[in-house]
């Protein structure tokens, strides 16, 4: 759904990032079935996914919010329907969110990416912004996400001083980037090694600074809360979390660590699915990754620069 201010040319990239990933990742009608009591007979299908693409200032957000209500919170009342909508904008105006994604639950029927008009209507013109915010590449990252949640929408939460039933943040953030940055590499959008050689060296600066710094730091929701501001938050949530997957495949398969672990999610939860799939504990995978990321910058980028022609 798109609104006024957002350009044709910002639909179209829309569309072939989404395309471009789709394409790749779809879950199964078995993994979007669910029983819950607001489906009719008390089992449905949870396959929407909506794309809302608008425009800070120029958009009616009473149509949006209307528009959002209708697709996603068919369950609400229309008091609670509305505000659930409003809120939903209102995570789309946090300063430097360029999009989020958000998924199905028992309360409402459908996933949900959002991103604004100034993120899609124009590509970026400089390495940094091409990196973050090229819209092609943020709509991988989101759909991913939504992937990523079709895999654990009938499971209950977790606390949030705990690893989700996702797996850890910086796992969920990572591979979600990595995907976003492969993509981007083999659509010829921007090179696979000019992205992730660009993450290495912020990492490399970042981690200088603050040599403390280790996945240990992103495993939980709680984690996040408090990464989030600090000058490293963007170094470590997606660029080295990024690298962390790049090394899992080397450790495993690209069907692992992409396909695999999410697949055995809802059986194993993610301790378990992630020992099946990559072959050690995440502990062991952290003093792996440390001994990886003690290597000199053009050894670290040779062991992975394969992976733009393997998926």
């Amino acid at each position: 759904m798109s609104y006024e201010g957002v350009t044709q040319t910002g639909i179209d990239y829309v569309i072939e990032g989404i395309s471009s990933v789709a394409e790749r990742f779809n879950p199964t009608i078995t993994q979007l079935t669910v029983g819950w009591d607001s489906f009719q007979g008390g089992v449905g299908v949870q396959n929407y996914l909506g794309i809302i693409l608008w425009d800070h200032v120029k958009s009616d957000r009473d149509l949006i919010t209307g528009d959002i209500c209708a697709f996603r919170y068919s369950e609400l009342g229309l008091v609670e329907c509305l505000k659930a909508a409003e809120l939903n904008i209102s995570i789309g105006l946090y300063p430097g969110l360029s999009a989020y994604a958000q998924s199905a639950t028992r309360t409402h029927n459908g996933f949900l990416i959002m991103t604004a008009a100034l993120n899609v209507n124009e590509l970026p013109n400089n390495l940094t912004t091409a990196v973050l915010y090229d819209p092609r590449k943020v709509m991988v990252h989101e759909y991913f996400h939504a992937y990523q949640q079709s895999h654990v929408i009938d499971l209950a939460q977790k606390p949030s001083n705990e690893i989700s039933e996702y797996g850890p943040i910086w796992f969920i953030e990572g591979s979600a980037e990595y995907v976003s940055v492969l993509i981007s590499g083999q659509k010829y959008w921007k090179p696979f090694e000019t992205i992730m050689r660009f993450y290495q060296r912020r990492i490399d600066e970042t981690l200088t600074g603050f040599p403390q710094l280790s996945l240990e730091n992103i495993e939980t929701h709680d984690q996040k809360r408090l990464l989030s501001g600090e000058p490293y938050e963007i170094e470590m949530m997606y660029y080295w979390s990024a690298w962390a997957v790049a090394h899992a495949i080397n450790l495993s398969s690209y069907h692992s660590v992409l396909y695999a672990y999410w697949e055995d999610l809802s059986v194993y939860g993610p301790t378990i699915a992630w020992e099946r799939n990559i072959g050690m504990t995440f502990e062991e995978f952290y003093d792996s990754f440390a001994e990886f990321w003690a290597l000199d910058s053009p050894t670290k980028w040779f062991k992975i620069a394969w992976q733009i022609n393997a998926m």
